[in-house]
């Protein structure tokens, strides 16, 4: 079975810094690395396959695109986030050697993000002005409360298991979250993915999984920068 590892990266130097320490730091792991970037000359030195992210407003959610490249080339998709950390790259490989069976893999949740919100409908959409968000969340999957409200900064898509209508939910999701940080005048669009994934996943019926056992395997290994 065939895996490729993303890493979605703009913005600050920093996250250009980071993605470059994993992607060294994988240089001797048989495994395709590809980069969506807004800045490609950044990463001609080393052995990745770079994608151009020519979009002028950014949006978090566009790491959805580069799952659906790594997936016209692989069977299996990785998303680690460009400011996560990796402490001891042997965890790669136990990673690419781990079994999913599942559309969408996932191992954590916002509880352990400093929002501290393990369930979506622990999020305040009033507070935040989602209005039309959950909206969208109550027509399509009214259960949409109780499910786990994503943390992203690790998650396996299984081109097996996944389908046209997962794409095709996520991205009218990621349409209306962006139309709303538009209008709040954000800088950067998007943010909630792992929200519009646990949504698409539930209506696709593509199967999700949060994953204790890969959690417990990678917790000390790879880490989220922002875990609380």
């Amino acid at each position: 079975m065939k895996i490729g590892i993303g890493f979605f990266c703009f913005g600050d130097d920093r996250y250009f810094k980071m993605t470059e320490v994993k992607i060294s730091q994988m240089s001797n792991i048989d495994v395709d690395i590809y980069v969506l970037t807004d800045n490609i000359t950044y990463f001609k030195d080393y052995s990745v396959k770079t994608i151009n992210y020519l979009r002028y407003v950014k949006s978090y959610a566009d790491k959805m695109y580069l799952a659906k490249h790594i997936l016209n080339h692989n069977d299996i998709c990785i998303l680690i986030d460009a400011d996560a950390i990796i402490k001891d790259v042997n965890v790669i490989n136990q990673i690419l050697n781990h079994n999913y069976n599942q559309g969408v893999t996932y191992i954590d949740t916002l509880e352990n993000h400093p929002w501290n919100k393990p369930k979506i409908g622990d999020i305040s959409f009033e507070n935040n002005k989602w209005f039309e968000l959950e909206d969208k969340f109550k027509k399509i999957y009214p259960d949409y409360k109780n499910l786990d409200a994503i943390w992203e900064y690790f998650i396996v898509l299984n081109k097996k298991y996944l389908n046209d209508y997962f794409f095709a939910t996520f991205e009218m999701l990621q349409n209306i979250k962006e139309y709303i940080d538009f209008k709040q005048n954000k800088k950067i669009l998007g943010a909630g993915e792992g929200l519009f994934i646990a949504v698409a996943s539930m209506v696709s019926n593509v199967g999700i999984k949060r994953d204790t056992e890969l959690f417990e395997m990678v917790k000390d290994n790879l880490i989220s920068n922002n875990r609380r």
